[in-house]
């Protein structure tokens, strides 16, 4: 028994020394970041309800222009302050390095979850989500990101059961290379 926990120890062991190199030598890039900024839950009557927005999110870059990344974004607000809105999404992202800033598409799926703020009740689903944003370097491992984000169908409505509103989230923010 002894022999086989320190064969497990020394298993984590080997495997945090080799694992920098490893990474290093396929060249992948990890990055994670926050940002907020300006939500929108567009509604048909045209008027539109804003709220502020924030993400918190992490990404790696692999072969070459392509990544994936997953992130954690409250939408804010709605109905009076009576309903928040969160996600969670997994996206695809392709990038494009143009003379030290690099500008990006993703999309993928997310899945939402609104909260009733007074009786405390949730509801969820699943939807897509999309995006564009660009990157601009401060320094080798700091950047300022700006992104324009849909998410589809988030929420549904109370009254018939009708798939929600689509929502944006238009957001500044600092990513970190590690």
């Amino acid at each position: 028994m002894k022999l086989n926990f320190l064969s497990r120890w020394f298993a984590v062991a080997l495997t945090l020394l080799v694992l920098p190199g490893i990474v290093q030598a396929l060249e992948v890039d990890v990055y994670g970041g926050f940002g907020t900024g300006y939500a929108v839950q567009k509604q048909d009557t045209g008027d539109d309800t804003t709220d502020t927005g924030e993400k918190a999110y992490i990404g790696t870059r692999f072969l070459g222009p392509f990544g994936i990344e997953i992130a954690y974004y409250n939408l804010g607000k709605y109905n009076n302050a009576t309903e928040e809105v969160s996600v969670v999404s997994a996206v695809a992202v392709a990038n494009l390095d143009i003379r030290g800033m690099t500008l990006f598409v993703k999309g993928g799926v997310s899945e939402w979850k609104e909260t009733d703020l007074i009786s405390g009740t949730e509801i969820s689903g699943e939807g897509i989500t999309y995006g564009l944003g660009i990157n601009l370097p401060v320094d080798k491992h700091v950047l300022f990101r700006t992104e324009l984000e849909r998410f589809n169908k988030v929420g549904k409505d109370a009254a018939s059961s009708d798939p929600g509103k689509d929502m944006w989230l238009l957001s500044f923010g600092v990513n970190f290379r590690f």
